[in-house]
């Protein structure tokens, strides 16, 4: 209920009630609003009526030309809904990723008391205390334009799934929700023909009026390549959550390649370190072999005795794998390291 009644009063023409009537007699509606959106979660289903966006392109200025195209921006319009669906499990996401620990240290974007001016204020913080010892600073800024065209979902769904613990209907729902959408273009109440309608390789625009709040979590959880530990920003893996006894870390070279060997350090700024480790490697995700010695016992391999020296192991036999996941089983204070893989690929 509260997510329905602080949601934009705005109503697509598609909606068969207007959002202003739904959120007026809410105390009635709630109860088949609550039945769509568990039954979407818990089938793992996105209904597909909820992924027709409507695209009204609007003028930028008055003042500009309105016979060139380039001069519209495209409005895109989708069904209430959808967006109360879309909030729900946004919400789901962020607790879990809160209760579980995986969220990045030094996110700012949709972070509880995060925003632009704290992530400005460790910048800034960062810059002058580099100063302060004499260091020299060098900021690397990178702006990506229609971020959202950026986001290959193969690799969003692979990152939810093995680096952030999402399977079940709640992968599948994720995998639902960005596939199979499609968008119409309404001029003047009329929409194109159905022939002509497109399914876009993203599901949302710059300038869109619709929810962008799912979207944006996921792909800022896209960027996240692993959990990130208490110590700063990334010189490193680390896992040191308590929920989890068995951590792990993995490469996917998605294609087959030959594996060698493996070279580790610890963390790149702490006196922390992997001090032991295992090797499993799979083609496909699902099915996982050990690397083995000779009498088929799990390798344990032997890891750092301190952060900075390179340690460089050889696996018993070459492997031909697309997956290889590495088992940290002793660490010295926290579970983290950097690794390099040898091999031919």
């Amino acid at each position: 209920m509260k997510i329905v009644k602080s949601a934009p009063t705005k109503t697509c023409p598609v909606d068969p009630i207007p959002t202003s009537l739904v959120k007026d007699h809410i105390n009635v509606l709630i109860h088949p609003i609550t039945l769509i959106i568990n039954k979407s979660l818990a089938t793992g289903h996105f209904s597909t009526c909820f992924k027709t966006a409507l695209i009204t392109p609007v003028i930028k200025k008055k003042s500009l030309d309105s016979i060139d195209l380039k001069n519209y921006r495209p409005i895109s319009n989708l069904p209430f809904m959808s967006k109360v669906v879309e909030r729900v499990d946004a919400a789901r996401l962020n607790a879990h990723l809160i209760q579980h620990n995986l969220r990045d240290n030094l996110q700012s974007a949709y972070t509880k008391f995060h925003s632009v001016e704290t992530a400005l204020v460790k910048v800034h913080n960062d810059i002058m205390l580099a100063v302060g010892n004499k260091r020299v600073v060098l900021p690397v800024l990178l702006d990506l334009s229609a971020a959202f065209d950026t986001v290959d979902h193969k690799i969003l769904l692979h990152r939810l799934q093995y680096h952030f613990g999402v399977q079940g209907s709640a992968l599948s729902w994720f995998r639902s929700y960005l596939q199979d959408r499609s968008q119409a273009v309404n001029i003047s109440g009329e929409l194109s023909d159905r022939s002509s309608w497109l399914s876009p390789t993203v599901s949302e625009g710059n300038g869109s009026t619709s929810s962008t709040e799912t979207r944006s979590e996921v792909v800022v959880i896209q960027y996240t390549v692993c959990p990130e530990d208490s110590f700063g920003n990334g010189a490193g893996w680390c896992y040191h959550a308590r929920t989890d006894n068995s951590p792990w870390i993995q490469v996917d070279f998605v294609g087959t390649v030959t594996i060698y060997g493996l070279i580790t350090q610890g963390h790149g700024d702490y006196d922390v370190w992997v001090t032991e480790y295992q090797v499993t490697y799979s083609n496909d995700g699902q099915s996982w072999n050990k690397v083995t010695v000779a009498d088929g016992t799990p390798a344990k391999f032997p890891g750092n005795k301190d952060r900075n020296t390179l340690v460089t192991t050889r696996l018993p036999f070459a492997l031909r794998t697309r997956i290889l996941r590495i088992y940290p089983t002793k660490s010295y204070q926290v579970c983290c390291m950097r690794f390099e893989v040898i091999g031919c690929y």
